[in-house]
């Protein structure tokens, strides 16, 4: 795990080489949804084993990369995907997002 200079976690996502097309097939909304719970349960878990070792508070940075957003990706279908997972963090997981960064 790469960590920023307080100790956080740093996770970096490639968004604009996401395949759209491809995921909407591979799962509907309802299973995105889920698996967002899934990815968000093992995360916090490990930040949150880290934190017990480490003896502070140990957050989640974000870092993502946007380099080849296309429309695709800020479609009206992606939205409607995307929207119920975004408040997932702050209600379920307050602490969890320490900071996050946009590249590109």
């Amino acid at each position: 795990h790469y960590t920023t200079h307080v100790g956080d976690t740093i996770t970096a996502l490639e968004v604009g080489s996401l395949d759209v097309d491809a995921f909407f097939k591979v799962m509907d909304n309802s299973e995105y949804f889920t698996l967002n719970i899934y990815v968000l349960e093992h995360q916090s878990y490990h930040t949150d084993r880290l934190s017990y070792e480490r003896g502070f508070l140990v957050r989640n940075a974000m870092v993502i990369d946007t380099q080849g957003l296309t429309l695709k990706h800020t479609s009206m279908r992606m939205f409607w995907r995307v929207k119920p997972t975004i408040p997932l963090a702050d209600l379920y997981y307050p602490e969890f997002v320490g900071a996050a960064a946009e590249l590109n």
